[in-house]
Order: structure tokens, then sequence, then C-alpha cells
């Protein structure tokens, strides 16, 4: 669930600002209000995400395209993913 990998994440970037959308609007307006706050990713669990064990990564301060990551690996790669974009 969201709160499982939210908790996950918060454990293993705890320097990291986590903030936990569950809802609220269209899928676009919610990048729109993650993108607003200042977020330089966005985790998005999606049915379709959930229903094959990944979660969505997608920059929001680059042209870059989101990307698929396997629950187990998402920790990890965000730190990547954090540490090359400064």
């Amino acid at each position: 669930s969201g709160f499982r990998i939210a908790e996950d994440l918060r454990n293993v970037l705890p320097e990291v600002v986590l903030e936990l959308n569950l809802g609220g609007g269209s899928f676009k307006s919610q990048l729109k209000r993650a993108d607003k706050s200042g977020a330089r990713f966005a985790v998005i669990l999606g049915d379709n995400e959930v229903a094959q064990q990944v979660a969505g990564l997608k920059p929001l301060r680059s042209d870059a395209d989101q990307i698929s990551i396997p629950f187990d690996e998402l920790a990890a790669t965000l730190v990547s993913q954090l540490n090359q974009a400064g």
C-alpha cells in the first residue's frame, strides 16, 4: 500500500521530505499539485502499478521520462536519482 511504501522511503531517506497524496482530483491535477509543491519527483501508485507491484517514478524538474520500478527497488532507485539530480 501507499502507506507502507511511504514509511519504507521515510526510513531509508529520513532527510527527504515525503508528502503523501491519496487522491483528491484527477491525475493531472495531482501532478500539478506535486509540481507546485516544489517536489523533485512524484512516486505514482495507480491501480495498474499496484497490480504489477511497481511504482512509477516521474521526475518533475526535468524532461526525463517516467520509469517503472519494482517496489523493493524503489528506495535505492530514488536515492540514486536524488544524488544524480544534485
